[in-house]
């Protein structure tokens, strides 16, 4: 009996996500790679995400509405129990792909150390009405765990995981996080599979509001405290140098988060942590920068 399950799960979940849902379905269905499904994880929507999802009539579109709302990266898990998929594909309701996203993106599979595969994208900010693209570096392949520690690089809705990869490791998301989930689960793919990597732009990240660390820079602080603890027991991740200079981040968006907080005593003591390098030069040239500025190059 042949088997017709799709060959790409992709992992769709909305929280009140009606404004550019119709866009990002649309961005899936007119893929010219056309062997897959989306998972549509509804996190009690409470606008006409449903109605505007149910529209479309397609069969490859399955939709779940969940018993409880749940925080995003549990709800991913969730979403991902019910997929069928040889591959795992992300898009959130803001974001949309380019038309050969999958088709240029699944090849790359044909390897069977790759685990993960991403690209470059495009970030377009609505407000500002500009964009520009992610990374203007080459994007690293290959075993990445040291690039992905000294400058994250994988954009979410460019990801696109093996299953058995997935399956591999010891758990999915981690539920607890709410900003850095991408780079705990990508860095823990990282330790046993390659990554595959498109140099052209995929997709459209939309920002529509004040960028997220801006907005909860406090989380974004506690939940890398929390992750540097949770990995300083691998000593896979532990002994690489790249560790370190994730902490070195670590104290510099302390020292950030100080500043704009008016609190310069605690700003100098994490810049006192700091080993020398390019965060601590840049952090002593933004000690001199007047507040009033910080704040405002600081609110992109």
């Amino acid at each position: 009996m042949a088997d017709h399950s799709p060959e790409v799960s992709i992992i769709m979940n909305c929280y009140n996500g009606e404004t550019f849902l119709e866009q990002a379905i649309k961005s899936v269905i007119n893929q010219s790679f056309s062997n897959w499904e989306i998972i549509f994880w509804d996190n009690l929507s409470q606008d006409q995400s449903k109605k505007i999802f149910e529209s479309f009539g397609d069969a490859r579109l399955q939709y779940y509405l969940a018993d409880t709302h749940t925080p995003l990266y549990e709800a991913r898990n969730l979403a991902i129990q019910k997929s069928k998929g040889k591959y795992l594909a992300f898009l959130d309701v803001d974001d949309f792909w380019k038309k050969n996203k999958l088709e240029k993106q699944i090849p790359l599979f044909d390897n069977s150390k790759v685990g993960f595969v991403c690209s470059n994208y495009l970030i377009q900010h609505e407000l500002k009405r500009k964009s520009w693209i992610a990374s203007n570096k080459k994007i690293p392949s290959g075993f990445v765990t040291d690039e992905l520690l000294s400058s994250y690089f994988i954009g979410l809705l460019t990801l696109i995981i093996r299953k058995e990869a997935y399956d591999s490791l010891e758990y999915g998301f981690d539920p607890k996080l709410s900003v850095m989930g991408d780079l705990d689960i990508t860095t823990r793919l990282s330790l046993d599979w390659q990554l595959g990597s498109v140099q052209e732009v995929l997709a459209v990240c939309r920002k529509h509001g004040n960028n997220l660390l801006v907005q909860e820079r406090e989380k974004h602080i506690n939940e890398m405290e929390y992750w540097i603890e949770r990995m300083d027991y691998l000593d896979s991740i532990r002994s690489r140098s790249s560790f370190y200079k994730l902490q070195d981040n670590l104290s510099y968006q302390k020292f950030i988060h100080h500043l704009l907080q008016n609190n310069r005593k605690q700003a100098f003591r994490e810049f006192i942590s700091m080993s020398l390098g390019i965060k601590k030069i840049r952090s002593l040239i933004i000690l001199l920068i007047p507040l009033r500025l910080l704040r405002l190059l600081k609110n992109d």
